[in-house]
């Protein structure tokens, strides 16, 4: 019974491929693109910095709430630099993403969030 419901994803994500590979209908997603290695690579980053985002978006107005007894609000203000700089900079750096290639702004960007992550 526990591993029921990791069965009908396994075999609904089979269901989905085997769907997404017939030829002559309309899809609403291209599995082709998956076949691109950059844009594997692209998406492993992407996952891998939304998984460290929202664990720290979870982490820090919890640590403010329970560890230093500050108000909800003083916690959620400690997360509001960082989302006006995510919106600010998300379109810039896809613009330099677009125009420089993936491979020196992932080294920066991975400095830069393993430090933000250290300190």
């Amino acid at each position: 019974m526990a591993y029921s419901g990791l069965l009908v994803t396994v075999i609904s994500f089979v269901i989905f491929f085997k769907l997404a590979k017939q030829e002559g209908k309309a899809h609403i997603i291209n599995i082709s693109v998956l076949k691109n290695t950059s844009f594997n690579l692209g998406l492993l980053i992407y996952t891998f910095l939304q998984f460290i985002q929202i664990s720290l978006t979870f982490v820090i107005p919890n640590l403010a709430q329970l560890g230093l007894k500050t108000s909800a609000l003083t916690s959620g203000m400690l997360l509001l630099l960082g989302s006006l700089l995510s919106a600010f900079f998300g379109p810039v750096m896809g613009r330099l993403l677009d125009s420089q290639g993936f491979k020196k702004l992932f080294l920066i960007g991975s400095f830069l969030a393993m430090a933000g992550i250290l300190l």
